[in-house]
C-alpha cells in the first residue's frame, strides 16, 4: 500500500480502489492523510488570524 500511495496521489488511489479494495481499506488510507492536512492547517490559520 505504501508503494502505491507514494507513486499515486491520495485522491487517485481512493478513486481507483473504490471498487477492488474494501471500504475499510480506503477509509484507512484517507483518514490519516486528511487528519495530517487538518492538523497542519489548523495551527496555520490560528497563527495567521
Amino acid at each position: 500500500m505504501q508503494s502505491l500511495t507514494g507513486l499515486v496521489p491520495p485522491g487517485v488511489v481512493t478513486v481507483t480502489w473504490t471498487g477492488p479494495a474494501p471500504l475499510g481499506a480506503v477509509a484507512v488510507i484517507c483518514v490519516p492523510e486528511f487528519t495530517v492536512n487538518e492538523a497542519v492547517a489548523e495551527p496555520n490559520f490560528i497563527r495567521a488570524g
